[in-house]
Parts: structure tokens; sequence; C-alpha cells
């Protein structure tokens, strides 16, 4: 392979090993720069060793630096717009017309099948895209070379021909394809890793005892509300965020609802359950591993699971075995995602069918398993629900859903949804999500102001983060995060009028990412003007709870739903926007008025509206949030409300013995009664519908 590389070529690649770098051992002569993304321990001890160090070398860069010719972000266009194409055109080139998943879709339905596929692939592809298109941005930026060729050497994978495709019209480089010990370790320890959990769970109901329950589906009389448990707080307290939103304002009897747990790295524990569990809710974990406390039952699967299983798999290896005999050697690499979609869907169906559960809510409907498992409730004639959780400023494939029915804001996330390929039948929109703890929380926002008033400010601040990481691959590097942090400490320390509050994300490790900053933040809080909403790990409060102690509250653009919160509670919203979202429609009101790309213009802001009451009373949000009636149609702090009245309606019909589409038919009609049929859009066409 090396020797088709011509002199003075620059390489990147998005992986090294010690065999790849040993082919590479010419480099010197051929007066090659070459550029990897990745490499292994070992190798990377080698390219010492071989002297070769001044050759190869690991691409120095930082995703917060990476951006376009007007200074945009590109990891904007990257997720809103090049992995929605690439998802497409996989499917379109690759998977439609492979053998073993048509005959996987002969078996399951093709649209869940395929945006199952997408969506994998969306995860598993957006880190070798974003190295492509930082390996242009290094050519056209950091080098001049002015007719030198570039190439970019990516792992092995079956959707080579779309990103080679990608590389050449999209980043101007000749991309490659080749085989690494990680790729192939990846590949086998995942096809190997999915076959045996399908064996472990095949014989599990051997060794539990579980007897077989089968649920009629129309006789129920006991059926279920289900929701996954997600790491919020399990909470019926509307001053904390919970994860049982869709509860606290409905009628739904607690005994009807049923709280399960998965992970492993949030399991529940006895302080975590004990205020829903004394209100009647019933709970239940899937794992040994997903629970600490004795109190919760754990899940133990049928010997249906056993029997389904068996003939799925089967059916599996059959299809791949006959697709490999027609030569399509790469359906190999579709195996182990096909072994994980029929385990998610048989243990879904047993489960659900097991603990007569009808209806599940699920707040975190992103991941991939959540299809097979809303297909095995489809096929159970249950409901799946999902619901808007934050503001999107763009399409992404992530946020694609095949529940039932969506819950969104309003009618101005619509078209977003749907260009990201989602295939709900149900889009609804309730309006923003948290509006019940608005008047919750005023209580405890006018003691904090208090505090702060009480230290000697008049004009009081909040400051809203998001994550940050020193990773390169981090969109918000510490450093950035650091540098607004340290503007505004420096801030509340120079003027004794202002007092700061601190809502961090992520509170649990803003000292580890933000070590210079001990010492400033030490003498902030010395002031009495300045807290920190603190947690032990992500913040239990909610935006709307600094932002009504406020003033002026301070969010990054680039996320926007604290900013959005902050606005709905009644609060005044600058951006700060460092990242260059220039694509963002608010940039076309909200430009040097409510948004600022440096923290020195922003703080001038600041102080002219703290300085003069008029300018203040004056200063108003409509330019950033102009559309605020499309994204929250309602804004009556009745959203948990309306959905919790809807599942309600979904329970009526359930309880009555009517099947899923009659029920989801009389919640739309009674929706749509009491709240405006403009509200419900039924049957979107879905993007998957390739021309």
């Amino acid at each position: 392979m090396t020797n088709s590389i011509k002199t003075g070529e620059i390489i990147f690649y998005s992986y090294i090993d010690c065999y790849r770098l040993l082919t590479l051992y010419n480099c010197k002569r051929a007066n090659l720069e070459i550029y990897y993304f990745e490499i292994s321990g070992p190798a990377k001890k080698l390219i010492y060793l071989l002297g070769l160090n001044d050759y190869i070398k690991s691409l120095d860069f930082n995703l917060s630096e990476v951006r376009d010719e007007r200074g945009e972000l590109f990891y904007i266009p990257i997720v809103s717009k090049y992995m929605l194409d690439i998802c497409t055109k996989i499917e379109k080139d690759i998977l439609q017309h492979n053998h073993f998943i048509s005959k996987i879709c002969t078996v399951f339905d093709r649209k869940r099948i395929m945006l199952f596929l997408k969506k994998i692939n969306n995860i598993r592809l957006l880190k070798p895209v974003t190295q492509m298109v930082i390996a242009s941005w290094h050519m056209r930026n950091k080098v001049k070379h002015g007719e030198t060729g570039t190439r970019f050497y990516i792992e092995n994978n079956y959707c080579y021909a779309v990103l080679r495709k990608f590389a050449q019209v999209e980043c101007n480089l000749e991309a490659n394809e080749y085989y690494s010990m990680r790729s192939v370790y990846h590949g086998l320890k995942r096809s190997f890793g999915r076959f045996y959990y399908v064996l472990k769970l095949m014989v599990e109901p051997f060794f539990n005892g579980a007897v077989f329950k089968k649920m009629s589906g129309t006789d129920i009389k006991d059926a279920k509300v289900a929701s996954l448990y997600s790491g919020w707080n399990l909470t019926l307290n509307r001053q904390q965020r919970s994860d049982l939103p869709w509860l606290l304002m409905s009628n739904i009897p607690h005994d009807r609802v049923l709280v399960f747990f998965e992970r492993s790295d949030i399991p529940a524990t006895d302080a975590t359950i004990s205020e829903v569990h004394q209100s009647g809710v019933s709970l239940i974990s899937l794992t040994d591993k997903a629970s600490k406390s004795k109190t919760i039952p754990v899940y133990a699967p049928s010997i249906y699971v056993s029997v389904k299983l068996f003939q799925l798999t089967w059916r599996v290896l059959f299809a791949l075995f006959s697709s490999i005999r027609r030569g399509e050697l790469r359906s190999f690499a579709l195996l182990e995602q096909t072994l994980h979609f029929i385990r998610e869907y048989v243990k879904a169906m047993d489960f659900y069918t097991t603990n007569s559960i009808k209806i599940v809510v699920d707040r975190f409907d992103l991941e991939p398993n959540r299809i097979p498992r809303q297909l095995a409730l489809k096929e159970l004639d249950g409901i799946s629900i999902t619901y808007q959780l934050s503001h999107w400023a763009f399409p992404i494939t992530h946020s694609a859903s095949f529940a039932d029915i969506y819950f969104i804001f309003g009618n101005y996330y619509r078209q977003g949804l749907i260009k990201s390929g989602t295939i709900n039948k149900n889009i609804v929109s309730v309006g923003y999500i948290n509006d019940y703890s608005f008047a919750a929380t005023k209580e405890k926002s006018a003691l904090l102001r208090k505090r702060l008033i009480d230290n000697g400010a008049t004009f009081v601040l909040c400051y809203f983060d998001e994550n940050s990481s020193g990773d390169k691959m981090s969109i918000i590097a510490n450093d950035t995060a650091a540098s607004i942090y340290r503007k505004l400490l420096q801030y509340v320390l120079s003027e004794p009028n202002i007092g700061l509050i601190f809502s961090p994300k992520c509170p649990y490790n803003l000292n580890n990412r933000m070590p210079m900053l001990n010492s400033l933040i030490d003498k902030a809080l010395e002031t009495g003007r300045c807290v920190f909403m603190d947690s032990d790990r992500y913040t239990k409060s909610y935006p709307n709870e600094a932002a009504q102690a406020s003033d002026i509250s301070i969010a990054l653009l680039y996320s926007g739903t604290a900013g959005m919160e902050s606005y709905l509670a009644g609060t005044r919203v600058l951006f700060i926007d460092l990242e260059g979202c220039y694509s963002y429609p608010e940039y076309e009101f909200g430009k040097n008025k409510t948004i600022f790309e440096d923290m020195d213009s922003l703080l001038r802001e600041v102080k002219r509206i703290a300085g003069d009451r008029t300018a203040f009373n004056e200063f108003k949000n409509d330019y950033a949030f102009h559309n605020i009636m499309e994204r929250d149609p309602f804004r009556d702090n009745k959203a948990s409300f309306r959905i919790g009245q809807y599942i309600e309606c979904l329970l009526e019909k359930i309880d009555m013995g009517e099947t899923r589409q009659a029920a989801i038919a009389y919640a739309n009609k009674r929706y749509g009664q009491a709240w405006g049929e403009q509200y419900i859009m039924t049957s979107p066409r879905a993007p998957l519908e390739l021309k």
C-alpha cells in the first residue's frame, strides 16, 4: 500500500498500531508528513525506537477551534447535516441492498430495523467523520502545501464506500481503508460478546425457576404505566428535577405506576427510592447490578425468553450464512447489531408481559436499544411514549424515535424532529416540560436572592454552564469554560453591588476541570455575594430556581435550554456565544443585543443595564425569543398536566379493553378538544422514504 504513496504527501491516520507503523517505516525516504488521531501504547513507544517521531506525529488540534470561514464551530454541520446525510446514504446504498438485512426485515418491520442501524451508525461513525473534517480544516488553515496530495486512512468498516465519497466531496480528501488489529479485535469482541449475552439470557430461565405467564392484552385490569429510571431524582417534589414529570400533576393512581432500573452506574438505593416507594409506586430492577436495595425485586426471565430467543437466533444465523454464500462478507459486521436487536426485543416482550405493562414512558428515548423494546411493546398492543427534554437548535439523528407518541414543547420543533429521521405517528405539543416548577421554586428563589441582597448586592446575575472537558474532541474546552468563570468572578469582586449565582451542569467535577480558579472562587464566596448551586453529580435544582433569584441570566447559546427556561420563568436573558453559532435563527434579531461573542462585550451590557433602572426596564428578550410562541404556545405552567391527562385517557381506554390504536385515537381527540387540534400531528412523513 505504501508503494502507491507519492513523495511529499500529507497523510492522516485515524488510528495507528505497531503493524501499521512498520509499513510506514520508509516515510523518511519519501519525505512524508504523517499525522494520527489515535495510537496504540506500544506503537507510541515504537515511533521513538525507530526514530520516526519527526515524521509521524499526533495531530495538534482542539475541536473547539475547528471552525469554518465565518468562525462557526464545524461540529454543528457535522451533527446536523453531515451525519444525517451519511446515515441516510448508508441506508439507501448499502443496507437496502444487503441480503442479510433483507432477510431480517422479513421478521421485523423494515423501518424499525433501518432506524435502529441508523442510530448505531450515527454513534460509531461520528468520530471518523469528525476526524475527516478536522483533517480537511488542518490542510486549509495550518498547511501551505500547494498541489501536495492528501490522504486519509480509516479503519475498515462496512460503510467505507459512503465515507470515501464524503471525504472526497466534503473534505477534499482521498480516503482509503485498512485493517487494524483494533478494528478486528473490536469486531470479534462485539460479535462473540453479543452471542454470549444472547446465550446467557437463553439459558437463564432454566436456573431461576421462572414460569411463563402470558398477558391477554384485552382483559387487563391492572395494566401498568412503566418508566425507566434515568438518573434524575425519583421525587414528587416540584421544586427538584424529577424523573417522573408526567406524574406530578396527573391523577394516575400511583399503584398503576412501575419504575424499573437498568443501569449499574446509577443503581437504585434505599435513599433513591424512599419517597416514591412510600407513595405507592412499584419498583423493579432488570438486573442484580442495577439495584443496591434489598426491597426491590429483580426481574427473572421466563421460559418464553429461551424459546423465542432460540427461534430468532437460528433465523439470524441462517440469514447470515445465506448472505455470506452470496459473497456479502461484510454482512458479518451487521451480526452483532442484529443479535443486540433480538435480545432487547425478546427480553422487553417478556418483561412487559410478566409485569402487566401496557404503557412505557421513557424520557431518554435516544439510544438504539429503545427501538426493539418499543417494537415489542407495540406487538403486545402496548403504547410507548417519550418527551422532549431540551431545546433543539438543529435536527440530529440522535433525536429520532420510534415511540408511538412524542410530546414536544411546541410546533417549532416538529420539522426538526421529522428531519432527524423520526417515525413517530403522533407528535403532540404540550409546552415546556419543566414549567410546573416555576411556581414551586419561587419561595426558594426569593430566599436565595435575599441571601445575596443581605450581603450588599443590589443587582443579581446567574450563569448556566455546560460540561467541559480537557479532551481534544471536546466542543467546550476546559480553558474556554474557565475563561467565562474567571471573567464573572473578577466582575463580582470588582463590583460590590453585584450578586452572582453559578449553576454548573456538572458541579461534582467543577474543581477538577478548573483547578486554576479555586483561589478566585474562594475569594468570591467570601464576599457573601457569590453562591453555587451544588449537587453530588448533576445539578438537582432547576435552572429557573437560580433564574428567578436573578435580574439577568447568562447562558450559552450553543445549548440554549437553560436560557429558554429562564425566559419562560420571567427572567431577562443574555447569551454568550464562544462557539460561533451563526446559523442559529436567534442571531437574526439578537446579535449585540441579547447575544454576545465575548465576555467583555456582554459584561459592558450588564453594567449598562445594572446601572440604569430605566435601561433595565426597557430591556426585552424579544430579540432572542421572537418565536417563543412557536416554541411554547401555552406558557401556562401546565405541560406536565397535559401529558398526565393524555396518559389518563390512554389508561381509560386500555381498562375498557380497547386496542392501542383506539386508545391513542381517543386521547388525541380529547386532547384536541381541550387544547387545540393544531397541536397534534399524526403520521408525519418520515425522511426515510428515500427518493
